[in-house]
């Protein structure tokens, strides 16, 4: 970890946590002792953790980290394997890596796991603990970080930046910031965008867009046109075309709204872990029984993950406790009481949402359909998860109708064609 002051275009290290000592490594392990094992489960953990009680907050905090007098932290490597001689922290063909923790957390906690009820209830405490102490040090860092009142501006990036739960610390008051920019692809793979930034900036070349996550492949209608008689679709599937736009929104927010489930496959694809609208499958965020709805005919995953809305912007401040802009899904808000039963379906058990705040100069066309939708229903939300089954998120058009195919997704709308099963 790296803190840095930035002021007239250069950038001053200030502070920095060395290797093997990192949050991000500690929260990495304890998703993998959850038996999350892929690269990348963390944000299984959050949604996991709404379910459970912070009753390991102190054991966890004290037999795993070692703080100084001036509170600074590091890891207890008792527990850890990662600064072993010939540990490989890096992904397999199966996005696994090894062992992070060591059998002597495993041991550390075993009386916890015997005296639980069933596995679960010890998993979803263990999450809700972990989740405690990941917020109890961050927000520390962040108290550490305004010691000197340098500044009121935060920007935040790195894998942690992904951990919306704790987001909201810095997001949803002006406690510690008055302005927080946390950048659409915070993780590993923004790296390249962090070094393409900083060769601009040494060579004085003004910065085009660091805004728009939309910097994937794009589609263009005629594209669709020669894969209509692919031999893998056809007699499968059967396509409609849009002369206007109009029609498409109205058609797409029709479909929602009578409870189809839809594949939103538009323009460039997102850079970043989110889908934001252009690899999107949308649902009505209304059916208290739309979760288990799209968890059994499409996504087949852990039935604790909340889906995410993605919401008019400008109707924010009505439905959720939070003012922070979240174009990326960057943070978590209350869902304001007098709403959780209009929009059950994304609400989560803790009454929380991991929202996406969409204007019309980011995404024209997912705002626009958002929009129709609202016209039909009075709400200005779409329920938003990712287009994919239990794969990597799609990219081709072919994938898209690929995945149409294979499950009970009603419709697939890439670009102005309207995409539907043969029955």
């Amino acid at each position: 970890m790296a803190t840095s002051k930035c002021k007239n275009n250069k950038i001053i290290l200030d502070k920095k946590i060395y290797f093997p000592d990192s949050l991000g490594i500690f929260y990495h392990a304890m998703t993998q002792f959850l038996g999350f094992k892929n690269y990348g489960d963390e944000y299984k953990v959050m949604g996991m953790a709404a379910y459970g009680r912070p009753i390991y907050f102190e054991k966890i905090k004290n037999e795993l980290f070692k703080f100084d007098k001036n509170g600074n932290f590091k890891l207890n490597l008792f527990y850890f394997n990662h600064s072993k001689p010939n540990f490989k922290y890096i992904a397999d063909e199966e996005m696994i890596i090894d062992n992070i923790y060591n059998e002597n957390l495993v041991t550390k906690f075993l009386k916890e796991r015997e005296q639980s009820k069933n596995i679960d209830e010890f998993r979803q405490n263990f999450a809700a603990s972990v989740q405690k102490v990941y917020e109890f040090i961050f927000e520390f860092i962040i108290k550490d970080i305004l010691k000197d009142e340098f500044s009121k501006n935060l920007i935040f990036a790195g894998g942690c930046g992904l951990n919306s739960s704790a987001n909201r610390i810095i997001t949803n008051s002006k406690k510690y910031f008055n302005n927080v920019y946390i950048p659409f692809a915070p993780g590993d793979n923004g790296g390249a965008l962090g070094a393409a930034f900083s060769v601009l900036a040494k060579y004085n070349i003004k910065l085009k867009n660091a805004k728009s996550p939309y910097l994937g492949f794009e589609y263009k209608n005629e594209y669709l046109e020669n894969i209509k008689n692919n031999p893998n679709f056809k007699d499968k599937i059967k396509y409609k075309f849009f002369d206007t736009n109009d029609d498409l929104y109205k058609s797409a927010s029709k479909f929602i709204s009578e409870g189809k489930i839809i594949g939103w496959f538009q323009n460039k694809m997102e850079f970043g872990p989110r889908a934001l609208g252009n690899r999107s499958i949308l649902a009505d965020p209304r059916n208290p029984n739309m979760k288990n709805i799209i968890n059994s005919k499409i996504k087949r995953r852990e039935s604790f993950r909340p889906f995410a809305p993605s919401i008019l912007a400008e109707f924010q401040d009505e439905w959720f406790e939070s003012k922070f802009s979240s174009p990326y899904m960057s943070t978590i808000g209350n869902v304001k009481k007098n709403k959780i039963n209009i929009v059950p379906a994304i609400t989560h058990i803790d009454g929380t949402a991991r929202f996406q705040s969409v204007k019309v100069d980011l995404n024209e066309r997912f705002y626009k359909l958002i929009n129709e939708f609202y016209k039909i229903t009075n709400v200005p939300i779409v329920l938003n998860t990712s287009f994919n089954e239990n794969e990597p998120i799609v990219m081709r058009p072919e994938e898209a109708i690929d995945c149409l195919i294979r499950t009970d997704m009603d419709a697939v709308y890439v670009n102005n064609f309207l995409i539907t099963k043969i029955n």
